[in-house]
């Protein structure tokens, strides 16, 4: 499918998830970790990989492709070196910190003739399909609510904290921006535009074991948010939390119609903690598709660009 793949930063997803299926495929894979100190540990686990602490100017091919799974405050600012190096970007998390700076990364896709999409890619293409199914045969009736929740175990689940994932727990919007996504674009892909959303968070800080160290640290903004919006005449609702009990990952939307109402489960199905590679190649495909077709491009652009904004609360 693609000729390069460029790996930009190398944390638990790019282990556990995307490295394992790149390498199945015939592709020059480089992988770009600023932290040298981890290079050793990736050289050892993913021989015969370039690795680099820098961004390269890639070549001269659409078959070129970047995958950003840097942590979510240094996207912004990666995807923007990347699109000025003649990258064509798959973001793993937001794209962009507001809908006007997306624009702006669009721009410069633009004159570098790049393409860059943003993640997330269904978890569970078969349920989200039946639900736009419903939508359209207007099996449901005229909708009245709209209630999503995603909640999983969180970067604490294991009782601790890596150093490196710190960052979720103290930036302010950091649970919104990890989890919600995965809730807005389906939604948005469904329904058209949310407008006036308005995010809550609990009051619940927990203390979480740094590993490897004797720190302690809380969650500084909570540990639980919900955000209520409007699509059309209807309310929506936007539970994300991290509760660090939570054996698996439950990701669900609830659709309450005039006839009737229905329930359905998006979560990502994982084997005895081996992960489905279907998401890694989603993504590919979504890149590969939105690089040829450009009223896929354009409609990609406007559902993130909307996500951006309830996130945002813009």
């Amino acid at each position: 499918m693609f000729n390069y793949v460029l790996v930009l930063g190398f944390g638990r997803i790019a282990e556990v998830l995307y490295i394992p299926w790149l390498i199945q495929l015939k592709s020059k894979i480089i992988i770009c970790e600023k932290d040298v100190g981890r290079h050793t540990y990736i050289k050892k686990i993913v021989p015969n990989v370039e690795v680099s602490d820098y961004i390269p100017v890639a070549p001269q091919s659409y078959h070129g492709i970047a995958l950003n799974l840097t942590p979510v405050f240094a996207h912004e600012s990666t995807n923007r070196e990347l699109l000025e190096k003649g990258w064509n970007v798959f973001s793993e998390k937001l794209a962009a910190n507001s809908s006007t700076a997306w624009a702006e990364l669009l721009s410069i896709a633009k004159q570098n003739n790049c393409t860059i999409v943003s993640a997330p890619v269904s978890a569970n293409q078969t349920e989200e399909d039946r639900m736009l199914l419903d939508i359209r045969n207007e099996s449901l009736g005229e909708i009245v609510e709209v209630h999503c929740q995603f909640i999983g175990g969180g970067p604490a689940r294991r009782g601790f904290i890596q150093v490196q994932r710190e960052w979720m727990l103290k930036n302010e919007d950091a649970l919104r921006v990890d989890l919600a996504p995965y809730l807005l674009t389906p939604v948005v892909k469904a329904f058209g535009a949310i407008k006036e959303v308005i995010w809550m968070s609990n009051r619940y800080y927990p203390d979480v074991v740094v590993e490897n160290t004797d720190r302690i640290i809380k969650p500084e903004y909570g540990s639980s948010e919900v955000g209520i919006g409007v699509i059309n005449h209807s309310i929506a609702t936007f539970l994300v939390s991290y509760r660090p009990n939570v054996k698996d990952v439950t990701t669900k939307i609830e659709i309450i119609g005039t006839k009737k109402g229905s329930c359905y489960d998006l979560s990502e199905k994982v084997s005895e903690g081996v992960h489905s590679f279907n998401r890694v190649q989603a993504a590919l495909e979504l890149l590969k598709e939105c690089i040829e077709e450009e009223r896929v491009y354009q409609n990609h652009q406007q559902v993130v660009s909307n996500v951006i904004s309830c996130i945002k609360g813009e």
